[in-house]
């Protein structure tokens, strides 16, 4: 039967894969405000050009809006694999279960996260590394539920 000390270290990793989830899901926010923002800005120089000489922002206005679909896809998903992490409590592991061999893995798998959020600096990395940090940490819940850690 694993100490209450491994299981708090299991926990410990479970909540570091959410605090990077939570920053990412934080930033993405912040990428998302930018672009509607920038998508306002476009908008404004349309409906000036109306009455001056006019402009075409339109495929630069159809570019800002896809991006800001795909972040609020990735922020979506990000939320939702927060969720799941949180809701899988590090409580019970079986008796059969090598706790060192979980927590080992789950750092492994965080330390995979931070790498993968670490790329995802720009708007366009964000949407293009944003599938895979969330399918990185399915990592942790498939972990710990495979391990007997699931509540």
């Amino acid at each position: 039967m694993p100490s209450q000390s491994e299981i708090e270290r299991l926990k410990e990793e479970r909540d570091t894969a959410i605090t990077i989830l939570d920053t990412k899901i934080a930033e993405g926010n912040d990428k998302k405000r930018i672009l509607d923002g920038k998508i306002a800005n476009i908008q404004a120089a349309l409906t000036a050009s109306f009455s001056s000489k006019p402009i075409d922002n339109s495929a630069e206005l159809n570019e800002a809006k896809k991006q800001r679909d795909d972040i609020s896809i990735v922020i979506n998903t990000l939320r939702t694999q927060a969720s799941l992490t949180a809701a899988t409590a590090a409580i019970q592991i079986s008796n059969s279960t090598d706790v060192q061999t979980a927590l080992a893995a789950l750092r492994s798998i965080t330390d995979e996260m931070n790498r993968v959020a670490g790329r995802m600096t720009t708007i366009t990395s964000y949407i293009d590394h944003g599938a895979t940090l969330a399918s990185t940490a399915k990592k942790v819940v498939d972990l710990l539920n495979t391990s007997g850690a699931g509540a």
